[in-house]
């Protein structure tokens, strides 16, 4: 996904809120979950591609 990209999906989940509100990593996790969402996959797929992202990162 180009930066570009990425910035959209962005202003799409945060274009109604102040984003000082928001953590760097609210956003970052939040918009991983409207990426997913997004894809044409089983919802148990979408679950286990984020919960494997998660364990990576924690």
């Amino acid at each position: 996904m180009k930066s570009t990209e990425f910035n959209e999906k962005v202003l799409d989940v945060y274009g109604q809120l102040p984003l000082d509100w928001l953590t760097p990593e609210d956003i970052w996790w939040n918009t991983l979950r409207k990426i997913l969402n997004e894809l044409d996959e089983p919802e148990s797929v979408k679950k286990e591609i984020y919960a494997q992202i998660q364990k990576d990162i924690t």
